[in-house]
């Protein structure tokens, strides 16, 4: 069945057969050779059991009769690293903590230098405490109120969304600088349920940010007031916590986001029958030893090194590249 001339709307263009649709316009010879492949090799799959790459394979090898000056890569491109997807979920979760850290600089900072005052004062050792635990669990309460897991989720599955549809144009670009066409539209099944996995883990990690920090602020200040430290010191020590739970949310944002970006390129890759990967650093200053060793090497999905594919360890900004002979 051949790439054969049609009219839509009054122009001229071309369509794969009698049912093809008729595509306009400069590509429109291409794009109907590009459907005619995949009818083409969905039927091969069907008749041959073919895997979902054997069938881009056979795509790709019709579509290269219309397209034969096409430059094609003999390797996949390296993903592109999600530094920007990291900053926007990085002011995402601090936008999520802010009242919290305004409930402690509006709600326990200006009461420190009375609790301390008062230990000085006090007769009965323990009042100065029941003060501390007050304020504590009137923040905790805020906390609890402010910043609700229902809050946390839609912003971590926006974010969720965000990724995945990086990672797709990511895989997408490595598959056509091979091949010279697109992969398969729909994404595997697996990506759902990796999804959802990821952010009821990120959603449970931002909210331990708060609870955490005041329990950790709640417990310096007691020994603050106890060692007799000044009030200058005492408020030191509770902005170097808030700064730690900063810190906290920047480090989730990186890690979490190589993490799904990771498991998101494992799902893909194998869904379509990619076994091997060559595992890429970032190639700076940054990279663990262990993994700068692995720059260039081939790794398999069902063999995973010793602390994981590219992505899982903890700030791992490596990548998979996919193997794919063609």
């Amino acid at each position: 069945m051949p790439v054969m001339p049609c009219q839509r709307d009054g122009k001229s263009g071309f369509k794969w057969g009698e049912s093809g649709f008729c595509y306009l316009g400069p590509t429109a010879k291409a794009k109907a050779a590009r459907q005619g492949a995949a009818i083409h090799a969905s039927e091969m799959r069907k008749d041959q059991g073919l895997s979902k790459l054997e069938m881009l394979k056979q795509r790709a090898a019709i579509a290269r009769q219309f397209q034969p000056k096409k430059k094609l890569r003999k390797k996949p491109p390296r993903q592109a690293e999600g530094r920007g997807l990291e900053a926007e979920y990085y002011k995402k979760i601090l936008a999520v903590i802010a009242p919290y850290i305004e409930e402690v600089k509006t709600r326990l900072i200006p009461k420190l230098g009375g609790i301390i005052e008062q230990h000085r004062a006090e007769t009965r050792l323990d009042a100065y405490g029941e003060v501390i635990t007050a304020a504590i669990e009137d923040i905790k309460l805020g906390i609890a109120a402010k910043i609700p897991l229902s809050l946390i989720k839609p912003m971590v599955k926006g974010q969720s969304g965000a990724i995945n549809t990086f990672d797709r144009a990511q895989f997408n670009r490595q598959i056509r600088t091979v091949m010279g066409i697109d992969p398969i539209d729909s994404d595997p099944w697996t990506i759902s349920p990796t999804v959802d996995s990821w952010v009821e883990a990120n959603a449970a990690l931002i909210k331990n940010i708060p609870d955490e920090s005041i329990t950790r602020i709640g417990t310096k200040v007691r020994l603050g007031v106890e060692a007799g430290d000044s009030l200058k010191k005492m408020t030191a020590t509770v902005n170097g916590e808030l700064d730690i739970s900063k810190n906290r949310a920047k480090l989730i944002a990186r890690d979490q986001t190589n993490k799904l970006l990771g498991k998101l390129t494992e799902a893909r890759q194998t869904s379509i029958g990619v076994t091997n990967y060559i595992w890429s650093t970032s190639q700076d200053e940054r990279v663990r030893p262990l993994h700068a060793e692995r720059e260039g090497r081939v790794y398999k999905w069902s063999d995973p090194p010793s602390d994981g594919h590219p992505g899982w360890p903890i700030q791992c900004r490596c990548r998979a590249i996919p193997v794919i002979e063609f």
